[in-house]
């Protein structure tokens, strides 16, 4: 699995350069203009407001893009390649090929998150210096974010990681088992991509509501405080307490496994290239 790992990320690393790097020159670039022209969003000019339009979409879209694209390992890449067979003929386990490959969309999908989520605090601490009272500076305004995130709200955070992991491994063993099953059995490969997706949508919407089910029926139902703070110095104000369905948790992540098991099954025994 290590070998299958770092050969995807060598393999990936021109186009991890090139989406993360749009990134942070689209982002250092508007951050430039406001702080140039000090004004808030509303207020810029168009080719201030086109800048911005770009780098909201930059930091939105190549994340939400690769989310779906990286936790399946880039399977499409594995199934419909001319060259694919040769991945699928080395020594390797396809549990290892299949694993490597997840791991490192894992990586590849942290960089883009992290340099969003950066890059949007940044530019939202500028934003509030702007509208907020004087005195403030970008520097208070991002010690106060990160108390609030890391003291104040720590719970909700880690809860948050282990969603986005779970949710992660869901959609990416979800979708790498109707690709290879349909692949498996269906030679076109529109047809093969459409028949996927509409089973990936139904199998996921199943499962997060089956173990929305349970853990209501069963009162398996936790509530995590959300705490608002506008500084660490001034009250908490109230947000609602986040449910958390310990049942659809835990279904995620055995239900990652089945999936992962049955891909490798399909492609020891079904696939053919």
């Amino acid at each position: 699995m290590g070998r299958i790992f770092k050969y995807e990320i060598r393999r990936r690393l021109t186009t991890i350069l090139i989406l993360s790097g749009t990134m942070i020159v689209l982002s250092l670039g508007s951050i430039a203009l406001l702080g140039i022209f000090k004004t808030p969003f509303g207020t810029m000019g168009t080719t201030g407001g086109l800048w911005l339009g770009l780098t909201f979409f930059a930091l939105f879209f190549i994340p939400l893009v690769m989310f779906f694209t990286c936790s399946n390992g880039h399977i499409d890449e594995l199934l419909y390649k001319d060259t694919n067979y040769l991945m699928l003929t080395i020594p390797i386990r396809s549990e290892a090929i299949l694993g490597g490959r997840i791991l490192a969309g894992f990586v590849e999908y942290l960089i883009y998150t992290l340099i969003a989520a950066v890059f949007f605090i940044v530019i939202g601490a500028q934003q509030t210096v702007f509208y907020g009272a004087s005195g403030r500076t970008v520097i208070s305004v991002l010690g106060d974010i990160f108390y609030q995130i890391f003291a104040q709200n720590f719970l909700p955070f880690l809860y948050g990681i282990l969603l986005l992991v779970s949710s992660f491994l869901l959609v990416g063993t979800a979708f790498m088992f109707v690709k290879a099953l349909t692949r498996s059995f269906i030679r076109k490969k529109m047809t093969a991509q459409i028949i996927a997706v509409i089973l990936f949508v139904l199998i996921f919407e199943r499962i997060i509501a089956f173990g929305t089910y349970l853990s209501t029926e069963w009162d398996l139902v936790q509530y995590i405080d959300l705490r608002f703070v506008v500084s660490q110095y001034q009250p908490l104000g109230h947000i609602q307490p986040i449910p958390v369905h310990l049942v659809t948790v835990i279904m995620t992540m055995l239900i990652s496994a089945g999936f992962f098991a049955a891909t490798s099954w399909l492609f020891n025994k079904k696939v053919e290239l």
